[in-house]
């Protein structure tokens, strides 16, 4: 998993991906709503992140910080109905592809295959998460900034 995870050419590959064909999810908080109704907008909302206009963005992350929203990154093509449970997801494919792991009727091909899995899932995605939201609020907040005149 660190060998996955650590291969900066695979993770700044993976970045870029997530960047152009990852969803920004947002979802209210279990009782949250009555609380947060000025985000009532985004309790069930999702766009591609590279398309997030700043001025959502920014509402979004408020929502994040008062409790009343999570965010998350999800791959909208690994959410297909009837994917087989334990078929690798886009980003899991291009980790396998990447290291070379394929079933080939090796004793360890489910391992390595299980490996990348959790890779992916434990560390990859989480660090990949939270690196994409920090762009996409860096390049809000810069975007609010220069419309705002630069005060």
């Amino acid at each position: 998993m660190e060998t996955f995870a650590e291969d900066a050419e695979l993770v700044g590959g993976l970045r870029e991906y997530l960047w152009e064909h990852a969803l920004l999810r947002s979802r209210v908080v279990a009782e949250k709503a009555e609380q947060g109704a000025k985000f009532a907008d985004y309790f069930a909302y999702e766009e591609p992140i590279a398309k997030v206009p700043s001025h959502r963005a920014l509402a979004l992350f408020r929502g994040r910080n008062e409790g009343v929203l999570t965010l998350s990154l999800v791959l909208p093509e690994d959410e297909v109905e009837g994917r087989p449970r334990d078929a690798l997801g886009s980003a899991e494919r291009r980790i396998a592809a990447h290291f070379r792991v394929a079933e080939r009727g090796r004793p360890a091909d489910d391992w390595l295959r299980e490996t990348v899995r959790w890779a992916w899932r434990a560390r990859v995605h989480a660090h990949l998460d939270l690196d994409l939201k920090g762009r996409l609020r860096d390049r809000a907040e810069e975007e609010a900034i220069a419309s705002s005149g630069g005060t």
